[in-house]
């Protein structure tokens, strides 16, 4: 039975319960298609994740609150290249260094935190922030040198007129969206008409849990 690193980090993902949905018996040798289509499966997969803070804010201020972080992201937060099967006789792998990818969403992430309220009192869940996925195709940086070194029937050939080295670049397509809320009766605050509100309150919060 033989293990490619590919195979293995899928499988890896379903054991860890990450990729519950995709059915990969397969950590043995598969065709190239069964597994890029694991590997997709188990990027559209989202696995939650929650950091409840409520604890330690009433521990400062007294009060109790929902403080906390949650949210979910891609079961396999790199995906790996497509295989590319084609004729060749370079020595040399064309692509060098090929692009990573990205899974089809961002990640989603919900934020409740204390602020300092307009008559200085501290408002234990007076912030709310929200980013909710968004779809997103990325595809990271590639790198080939051409084909410098070929084999033709049993014979090496350095051909120094292949060696075409280039760079592509990585490019990230996305349409994120959100908002923060400093008050929980108002919950349509656009994001980019409050983050100067945001960073004023997050210093004064900040100073206010110096002073306690």
């Amino acid at each position: 039975m033989k293990f490619s690193a590919r195979a293995a980090v899928v499988a890896l993902t379903a054991c860890a319960g990450l990729g519950a949905a995709v059915q990969t018996t397969a950590a043995a040798a598969v065709n190239p298609d069964r597994l890029e289509a694991a590997e997709q499966a188990a990027a559209a997969t989202r696995v939650p994740f929650d950091l409840p803070l409520g604890s330690a804010v009433q521990s400062v201020t007294g009060d109790a609150s929902s403080a906390g972080l949650h949210g979910s992201m891609s079961g396999l937060p790199i995906v790996p290249p497509s295989p590319v099967v084609k004729e060749s006789h370079s020595l040399i792998p064309d692509p060098l260094l090929p692009a990573l990818g990205s899974p089809p969403a961002t990640p989603d992430l919900n934020l409740v935190a204390p602020v300092v309220g307009g008559d200085g009192s501290l408002q234990p869940d007076g912030l709310v922030m929200s980013l909710p996925q968004a779809p997103m195709k990325a595809v990271g940086a590639a790198a080939s040198v051409g084909q410098p070194i070929t084999a033709t029937g049993g014979d090496e050939v350095v051909d120094l007129t292949r060696l075409q080295p280039s760079v592509t670049s990585p490019q990230v397509e996305t349409a994120p969206s959100g908002f923060i809320s400093l008050d929980q009766r108002t919950m349509n605050r656009p994001l980019d008409r409050t983050v100067d509100e945001f960073l004023t309150t997050a210093a004064a919060t900040a100073q206010v849990l110096a002073q306690r």
